[in-house]
């Protein structure tokens, strides 16, 4: 359920910016594809074998809503599980149309999110949420954390000169970790 397109929670909305659509992930195809609705088109995530977890499509997931942390914060919302490991996993977001710009809430990131053929502006996080430019290429960096929530959350703007429909971005961990891999949840707008 997206609370933005059926008027719940607006005031919040509204109050942060009057354009926030973001994606109703409606399901997952294996591992590989999770598929929603943004603004009444089709968006997806792609990724490699094992690349995409749990997807939320209940509306309940609660993690995005801290104002200091996410702009605009959603009180309850869709969310997709992506799987980080140490070597780089390649994912890429189809939005159904083109796009001026997208916003991207990150929560429990304790990896390294690489684009290379986009501009990143943070536009909000917590202390260990960190954009960096390196020539033409943007990283967005967590740190991990015990306790809840965990690891590093924020979100950033997504662009390119001109409207895209898609972005390409890697994803790898940010530290050892025993088990090779960590969860990134992740919750697309525009």
């Amino acid at each position: 359920m997206n609370y933005f397109q059926e008027g719940r929670n607006m005031t919040t909305v509204m109050a942060t910016t009057e354009a926030s659509v973001f994606v109703d992930w409606t399901s997952r195809e294996g591992t590989v594809k999770a598929v929603g609705k943004l603004g009444g088109r089709t968006a997806t995530v792609v990724g490699p074998s094992g690349g995409i977890n749990e997807v939320n499509t209940n509306g309940e997931y609660p993690y995005f809503a801290d104002p200091s942390v996410f702009t605009p914060p959603l009180p309850a919302s869709d969310t997709v599980g992506l799987v980080s490991k140490p070597a780089d996993s390649q994912f890429t977001v189809d939005f159904g149309a083109p796009v001026q710009d997208a916003v991207f809430h990150i929560g429990s990131l304790a990896s390294i999110m690489t684009f290379e053929d986009a501009t990143v502006t943070q536009l909000s996080g917590d202390q260990n949420f960190k954009v960096e430019q390196i020539g033409n290429t943007y990283e967005v960096k967590g740190l991990p954390k015990d306790g809840a929530p965990t690891d590093s959350n924020g979100t950033i703007r997504v662009s390119k000169p001109a409207p895209f429909k898609s972005v390409t971005f890697k994803l790898r961990l940010n530290f050892s970790s025993p088990g090779g891999e960590e969860g990134v949840y992740l919750q697309i707008g525009r």
